[in-house]
């Protein structure tokens, strides 16, 4: 809808948003929006990149509801923050929200990658590093637990209005029986997922250090196998066909891809 929309802003506006603690330390001239700029008229977010004099940048993001985005990527920071960049405040406003945290100056891996300042060996000790860091947060859980939250995510699907009713019941009868019989053969375990683990929300540095960022929807799942397919899916083609990450996708069954795709 149009009203979700966040209006362009000048340097000027967007200066007068920030808390007073942060205008002491920068200039408007400081302040540049980041993003594609076409389309530029309408966005449910936007971007900007803001010089402080300590040398120092923050990222600010100005959009509707934030306060779920904000304990989301707080919570993230407080479980990996090696690999995250900081939440340093939100401002909670009756027209849009204010979010500031960490930048990170960097690319996104698979570009990175396709630009060939990083070998094939160096993408695989990240991925290997962010395999090792991930895992770390996983506990184990029960099979009536992950019952429970796949019962939700169904729910969720079928409560879908965009969804035609011979969709729905093709799912209902067939696609969900299938996966749900599929993943009680496996082990549960439950750990928190970024929610969004696409290669574009993994930025390399030049100094080859690495951060998650955007974790909008960051969850705590079972289904948490889920961002390895997610990152070798929304990639460039010669980057998912790294070795390291082509074995790791190809090893699961075929319901925990459906389980993905249907996400």
């Amino acid at each position: 809808m149009k009203n979700n929309h966040v209006p362009e802003k000048s340097k000027e506006e967007v200066f007068q948003l920030l808390p007073t603690e942060y205008q002491k330390y920068t200039l408007p001239k400081c302040i540049i929006e980041m993003g594609n700029p076409c389309n530029h008229q309408f966005k449910r977010k936007r971007f900007f990149k803001i010089k402080l004099n300590d040398s120092s940048t923050i990222h600010l993001t100005i959009g509707k509801n934030l306060s779920d985005v904000f304990e989301k990527t707080k919570l993230i920071y407080d479980l990996i923050p090696k690999q995250s960049c900081k939440p340093l405040f939100l401002i909670d406003g009756k027209e849009f929200d204010i979010m500031g945290q960490e930048f990170f100056e960097g690319l996104p891996i698979d570009e990175k990658y396709e630009s060939g300042d990083i070998s094939e060996d160096i993408i695989s000790s990240i991925i290997l590093d962010l395999e090792k860091t991930l895992s770390s947060l996983e506990e184990k859980s029960t099979k009536s637990a992950l019952i429970q939250e796949f019962t939700q995510f169904k729910e969720t699907i079928l409560n879908n209005e965009a969804l035609h009713s011979l969709d729905k019941s093709f799912l209902k009868n067939y696609v969900f029986p299938l996966i749900e019989s599929s993943m009680l053969v496996e082990s549960a375990s439950l750990r928190w997922s970024p929610g969004d683990l696409a290669a574009r929300n993994i930025l390399i540095g030049d100094n080859l250090e690495y951060k998650i960022i955007d974790c909008e929807f960051a969850q705590k799942t079972h289904f948490h196998e889920e961002d390895w397919l997610r990152l070798c899916t929304f990639s460039t083609v010669r980057f998912r066909g790294i070795p390291i990450l082509n074995k790791k996708t190809k090893k699961y069954d075929p319901w925990i891809q459906i389980y993905f795709h249907l996400r």
